[in-house]
């Protein structure tokens, strides 16, 4: 399949095919209904490249599941009376901290947060598996379907947030995924790529 989706807004780094590419389309408006509310994403098809994607174990995979574990502590810093922490509560948070003067968690752990958070979740609740994605670009960490090629990367998306003072992404990715494998928005992955 020569598309694949860049979710803007609250969606940036969801790509059910490629990673970084050049966009070569303008973006449609895609709207998901969440139990939240709803979701707005765009998507633009893209150049595929040729990428390396080797599946993450043992001591790395060990690493990358902790990093979500601070969550609920960071959503208590900045939400003190959330026990149960939603994606919503995330997105809550995130806001908060980025409004914060003397924040308690600098960039780098946030990414870290937020990404293991986000990455993870996606990985128990979508059968999702830990990768790294090498192309011409570079390296990164994203979660892919054990089935379907659909990627996402969540640290990515979480940088891309903070440089761009973009908030209310996190419930949005997650939607997004599964609406997306819901309606067989993907393509089902030669055995050779698996």
């Amino acid at each position: 399949m020569p598309l694949s989706w860049r979710f803007w807004h609250s969606l940036l780094n969801l790509i059910p095919i490629i990673g970084c590419n050049p966009v070569v389309d303008e973006p449609r408006e895609v709207k998901i209904d969440t139990p939240d509310g709803e979701v707005i994403a765009h998507n633009k098809s893209v150049t595929p490249v040729p990428q390396t994607v080797t599946v993450v174990a043992g001591d790395e995979l060990a690493w990358l599941q902790s990093l979500g574990g601070d969550g609920p502590q960071f959503i208590s810093t900045y939400l003190p009376s959330v026990t149960a922490p939603t994606l919503k509560d995330y997105d809550a948070a995130f806001r908060a901290w980025q409004q914060d003067q003397s924040p308690q968690y600098d960039e780098q752990k946030v990414i870290e947060i937020f990404g293991g958070y986000l990455g993870n979740k996606c990985v128990a609740d979508f059968d999702m598996e830990w990768v790294t994605v090498t192309d011409e670009y570079g390296t990164d960490y994203a979660v892919r379907s054990t089935e379907v090629e659909l990627m996402s990367f969540p640290f990515s998306t979480v940088l891309k947030r903070i440089e761009d003072k973009e908030y209310d992404f996190v419930r949005g990715v997650y939607y997004t995924i599964k609406e997306m494998l819901a309606n067989g928005e993907y393509k089902v992955r030669e055995p050779e790529q698996q």
